[in-house]
């Protein structure tokens, strides 16, 4: 899949000796009425372009994600493509990240141009699940391949390490790049999980051992992801009902803090 800078998303495909490219969907510009009593209406009417394609992913069966130079996060069907595609307020400025959990295909993270990292599940809420506030503009942000609750972001050129399942408020490991003008451009996580490839603006490709990080076969990482996001958000009013109704595997999670919360033990 190729998005560009002009809202089109497009599958290639090689076929007979040659990349073949198919137009999937073209997001158009909308028409954006602004509340200024002072004006009148044609004067308010402005059109705005909200659709120029930075990020995108095959998040499930269900839906595609398209991350815009607006902050916007946009939802479609594949095999649906006549329906409106479901905006989903996300950051203020360009989207910068938007990936896919390793460990389940409904978790994903974005990051903009503000200070916060947002994770989100699924496409059935309009807000995030859980905000990592870092207090200035994250550069990128990425998931662990091997610990389903650990993400690492670039900030100016430090790198800071996060493990929401120990706490979601601070980062358990913040490393500052050796040279103060060494500005970071892109990180990732190694097929182990145990070291971070970091690269900066001269071409140079540090590499960071990540000690002290454990991790699990995949199906304990999946429920340690699901536990760790349910936890989080236990006793909030709306996030648990939906996700009770929505997904089984949050709604046995939940069940087994209505336990916990007691004294009881949940088998």
């Amino acid at each position: 899949m190729a998005c560009n800078t002009s809202g089109c998303i497009s599958r290639c495909c090689f076929s007979h000796g040659k990349f073949q490219e198919k137009l999937v969907i073209k997001l158009n510009d909308s028409l954006i009425q602004e509340e200024l009593p002072e004006k009148n209406l044609n004067e308010n009417k402005t059109y705005k372009s909200v659709f120029r394609v930075t990020k995108f992913i095959e998040l499930n069966k269900n839906a595609d994600l398209v991350g815009t130079a607006d902050g916007f996060v946009y939802s479609f069907l594949y095999d649906d493509l006549m329906t409106r595609p479901k905006k989903i307020v996300s950051h203020f400025g360009i989207i910068k990240s938007l990936e896919k959990s390793p460990f389940s295909q409904d978790v994903y993270l974005t990051t903009g141009c503000d200070c916060n990292i947002n994770i989100w599940v699924s496409d059935i809420f309009l807000e995030p699940v859980i905000t990592l506030s870092v207090g200035k503009q994250i550069e990128k942000a990425v998931w662990s391949r091997t610990c389903s609750t650990i993400i690492a972001s670039i900030i100016d050129n430090c790198i800071q390490i996060w493990d929401f399942s120990v706490t979601k408020y601070e980062p358990i490991f913040i490393q500052k790049m050796p040279n103060p003008d060494q500005k970071c451009t892109g990180l990732e996580f190694t097929e182990d999980g145990k070291h971070l490839c970091v690269s900066d603006i001269s071409g140079k490709v540090v590499v960071y051992v990540l000690s002290n990080i454990s991790s699990h076969d995949k199906d304990d990482e999946q429920y340690n992801l699901v536990y760790a996001i349910a936890k989080i958000i236990y006793g909030t009013k709306y996030f648990p009902s939906v996700l009770i109704k929505e997904r089984k595997e949050f709604a046995e999670v939940f069940i087994k803090l209505d336990y916990e919360k007691y004294g009881r033990e949940y088998s």
